[in-house]
C-alpha cells in the first residue's frame, strides 16, 4: 500500500513567530549549545516531541540556528544572525536576510512574487509534490514572513529588488564549514570577478556547451535585479540563445585554456 503523502520541507512557522520561540530559547540557553530537551522545556513542552524538532528544523531553516549536521553533528546553538535578531528592534536587512534564508520561500519570492493563492497552491500541489493542506499552510506561513519583513514593498522596477539579494548574499552563517580550503578548491568552482565594487561569480569547470548556454540565459534573464543603468542590449545577444550549440564551440576551449587552476 502506498504510504501516506507527505509535503516536502518548509518552516512550520512565520518568521515572526520564530523570533518569539527564538528568545525564548535565548532566555533559557543564551550562547551554548543546546539538546532538544532544552528546548522543549523553553517553549514549554514535556519532552523533546515531534513539535519540538520541527520547530529546532524551522529555526535552522531560518538561519537563526548554527551547528554542524550529518555525520560529524554538532549540538545547535543560536547564530549570529540569531543573536542579532533576538534583540529587541532587529533591522530590515536582518529580517530579509532570515526571511529568504528558506530555499523554497527564495525560489517562490523570485519566480512567484504576484501570484494569487490559487496559482500558488496549484504550483506547489502540482509541481512541488505538496499536499492541499501542506500548501494552505506553506502559503500562509510564507505571505506572513514577507509582509513581517516587508519584502511585500520591493515589486519590479522599484529599485529595492538589488538591496533585497545584497541582503541575501550578505548572509553568512548557515554556510557550510569551509575553512578547510577555498571554496574553488573543494568543488571545482571558479571565482569570477564582474565588477569594480566587489561583485562576483561562480562557476563549474568542465561546462558543457549546453551548460554555458543555460547559465547565458539566466544572466540575462536576471539582469533587471543587478543591472542600475539601463543600456540597448542588442537583439542578436538574445538571438544566440536561441540557436542549439553544435559540438564544443571554439570559445569554450579558449575559455578553458586561459583560465588558471584556482590557487
Amino acid at each position: 500500500m502506498a504510504g501516506r503523502q507527505r509535503s516536502p520541507r518548509y518552516p512550520v512557522v512565520d518568521l515572526e513567530t520564530a523570533l518569539g520561540l527564538l528568545r525564548k530559547l535565548y532566555s533559557k540557553v543564551g550562547r551554548s549549545d543546546f539538546q532538544p530537551d532544552d528546548a522543549a522545556t523553553a517553549w514549554g513542552y514535556n519532552s523533546a516531541s515531534g513539535p519540538v524538532r520541527s520547530k529546532i528544523a524551522t529555526l535552522r531553516q531560518y538561519g537563526l540556528l548554527a551547528g554542524k549536521r550529518g555525520r560529524y553533528a554538532e549540538n545547535p546553538r543560536i547564530s549570529q544572525r540569531g543573536l542579532s535578531l533576538a534583540g529587541p528592534n532587529p533591522t530590515e536587512r536582518e529580517l530579509r536576510e532570515a526571511a529568504l534564508a528558506p530555499p523554497l520561500f527564495m525560489e517562490i519570492f523570485n519566480s512567484m512574487p504576484n501570484a494569487t493563492d490559487a496559482v500558488f497552491r496549484r504550483q506547489l500541489v502540482v509541481e512541488k509534490g505538496f499536499t492541499e493542506e501542506g500548501a494552505r499552510r506553506f502559503i500562509e506561513g510564507y505571505r506572513a514572513t514577507i509582509r513581517f519583513s516587508n519584502l511585500d514593498q520591493i515589486t519590479v522596477g522599484s529599485g529595492l529588488e538589488e538591496d533585497a539579494i545584497d541582503d541575501i548574499n550578505a548572509s553568512e552563517d548557515i554556510q557550510p564549514n569551509t575553512e578547510s580550503a577555498p571554496v574553488s578548491q573543494q568543488t571545482g568552482m571558479i571565482n569570477m570577478t564582474l565588477s569594480a565594487d566587489g561583485g562576483h561569480a561562480e562557476l563549474p569547470k568542465g561546462m558543457t556547451a549546453n551548460d554555458w548556454k543555460l547559465a547565458l540565459q539566466l544572466f540575462v534573464a536576471h539582469r533587471g535585479l543587478v543591472v542600475q543603468d539601463e543600456i540597448d542590449v542588442p537583439a542578436e545577444f538574445y538571438e544566440m540563445f536561441k540557436r542549439e550549440p553544435k559540438g564544443s564551440p571554439s570559445p569554450q576551449r579558449e575559455y578553458k585554456s586561459e583560465t588558471p587552476d584556482p590557487k
